[in-house]
């Protein structure tokens, strides 16, 4: 019978620790790939910020984020996203 439980190097269990805090003290944590932060925009030329990942199962979404470009609280609002990405990709690489 296969053991349940194993033990792990040291160095492997201190990451470990490390990204598990991290992701604690995140308001949001992203489900898949951290992503990226696009513009797009639709049909009638309405410009908006999208946010494109790969989810839990490796499928690629993306889903609207705010509008239009050139807005202020649009542009805080994908501006926070750009940064809260940088940082979990700046902690997993």
């Amino acid at each position: 019978m296969p053991a349940l439980y194993r033990f792990h190097p040291p160095a492997l269990m201190v990451l470990f620790a490390d990204l598990a805090s991290h992701a604690r003290g995140q308001a949001k944590v992203f489900v898949g790939t951290a992503g990226s932060v696009l513009e797009r925009s639709n049909a009638d030329g309405f410009r908006f910020y999208a946010h494109q990942f790969y989810d839990g199962d490796g499928k690629k979404r993306e889903r609207y984020v705010a509008g239009p470009i050139g807005a202020p609280e649009p542009d805080a609002t994908a501006r926070a996203l750009r940064l809260a990405v940088a940082e979990t990709k700046a902690a997993t690489t």
